[in-house]
């Protein structure tokens, strides 16, 4: 630099810049009481910034630095943001990356814990191995994703979450936080618990007999007859929603007002019907065991009817008789009174004729 010193405006003091410290938010971090010794060790100097910088802003800064190649596209990372009482702000890649790290605490927890509780350590450890394939799984179909748009989407995310906390640091941590220290963790533990489905309480029923029951249920739901039979009907089903299909679609085109009025009609007398549905089983029963005297009652009122039938053939044959004899007795009338009339002029003519045939 010294062939250039004697040139104007050229600045040859050392570069001084001045940056604010970000804001602190607070992590999940074991603190200890503050000790007469530790405080006594710390130095004087005042101008050594001691604040430490969050990881997300960190990230959030220098990521956007990084050309789109240059970043990676696993999402596997050895620093994770744990933070519990802003859940609904996280954003579901970090929620997934802190889910991991939990469960790979967690396991290494109870594989030490194993000695002391051999039984609780051994379901717990049972349960770990389950959530970690669940986060396999979704890891895989994160990643399964465009790698750009996941990073940017990340980036998004953490900016977010680190506008949206605004809580203000405390200057130094109270005493009693090394007691409650694991508090969050009992809650977040039953978070995941609740989330994935599963539960620490020792239950009734053993877990080997209730997988096998599974296993085997599944087996039975997955042979080929039960297969085929639930392909058929769901074709036969298809095939009949199809026909339904085209006959709505038929009908539509030919309905009146007076096919709508009718259908309206239809729909009131079926909220009217609908509460008595339940009743329909016990009346259709009913009817069932009464079958058999509806039907002796149908062969008796046919019977009848039938000896009713020949009774009015019966009156009608003795109105007939009856008017035969009547005419039969008018006409042995008329033949008594002809009779009789014959006599009398038979019994005249003899009188007529006895005087001449007398003797003198």
């Amino acid at each position: 630099m010294s062939k250039y010193r004697g040139l104007p405006d050229i600045d040859t003091a050392p570069d001084v810049y001045e940056t604010h410290p970000p804001e602190r938010r607070e992590g999940l971090s074991i603190h200890r009481p503050a000790s007469p010794a530790d405080s006594d060790a710390e130095p004087a100097d005042t101008a050594i910034d001691r604040t430490s910088v969050n990881a997300a802003q960190a990230q959030a800064h220098f990521r956007a630095t990084l050309p789109v190649e240059a970043r990676p596209s696993s999402f596997e990372y050895d620093t994770y943001e744990l933070r519990g009482t802003a859940a609904e702000m996280e954003a579901p890649l970090a929620r997934l990356w802190r889910l991991q790290y939990e469960a790979r605490e967690l396991e290494a927890q109870l594989a030490e814990a194993a000695q002391t509780k051999p039984r609780s350590a051994t379901s717990m450890l049972a349960q770990i191995h389950a959530l970690q394939h669940n986060l396999a799984h979704m890891d895989q179909a994160a990643q399964e994703t465009h790698p750009w748009h996941v990073s940017h989407t990340m980036i998004d995310a953490l900016g977010t979450s680190v506008r949206a906390e605004t809580i203000e640091p405390t200057a130094q941590a109270p005493p009693t936080r090394h007691a409650h220290t694991f508090a969050p963790w009992e809650s977040r533990v039953a978070a995941l618990e609740r989330r994935i489905g599963t539960d620490v309480t020792d239950t009734h029923v053993p877990l080997l007999a209730t997988v096998r029951q599974l296993e085997a249920q599944l087996a039975l739901l997955a042979h080929p007859s039960h297969l085929d039979a639930i392909l058929a009907r769901a074709k036969l089903l298809a095939s009949e929603l199809q026909q339904v299909d085209e006959r709505r679609q038929s009908l539509a085109t030919r309905t009146d007002e007076t096919t709508l009025h009718q259908i309206e009609s239809l729909y009131a007398m079926h909220e009217k019907l609908a509460p008595l549905m339940p009743l329909a089983p016990a009346l259709l029963a009913r009817l069932q065991s009464l079958a058999p005297v509806h039907a002796a009652a149908a062969t008796f009122a046919s019977r009848l009817e039938q000896l009713t039938h020949e009774q009015r053939q019966l009156q009608a044959k003795q109105a007939e008789l009856h008017s035969v004899l009547e005419r039969v007795g008018t006409s042995l009338q008329d033949n008594a009174r002809i009779t009789q009339q014959n006599l009398a002029q038979l019994q005249a003519r003899l009188d007529a004729i006895k005087p001449s045939t007398s003797p003198p």
